[in-house]
C-alpha cells in the first residue's frame, strides 16, 4: 500500500511541476515579431478544426468498423 501512495504523491508532484513550468507559455512576448501571425494561424486552425475536421472525424468513426 505504501508504494501506491508514494507513486500517487510523485504523480501529483510531476503534474504540479509541469503546470508551473508551462504556465508561462501563454504570455505575450514583446520580442516575438511573429506573434500576430501565429495568433491568426491559430484562430484559423481552431475554426477549421471545429467546422470541418471534427465533423469529418465523427462521420469517419460512425461509418467504419471499430477495428479500423
Amino acid at each position: 500500500m505504501k508504494k501506491t501512495t508514494m507513486k500517487s504523491v510523485q504523480l501529483v508532484a510531476v503534474v504540479a511541476l509541469a503546470g508551473v513550468a508551462l504556465s508561462g507559455c501563454a504570455t505575450n512576448n514583446p520580442r516575438d515579431p511573429l506573434e500576430p501571425l501565429n495568433r491568426g494561424i491559430y484562430k484559423f486552425n481552431d475554426v477549421a478544426d471545429r467546422a470541418v475536421l471534427k465533423p469529418v472525424a465523427k462521420g469517419y468513426r460512425a461509418v467504419l468498423p471499430t477495428f479500423v
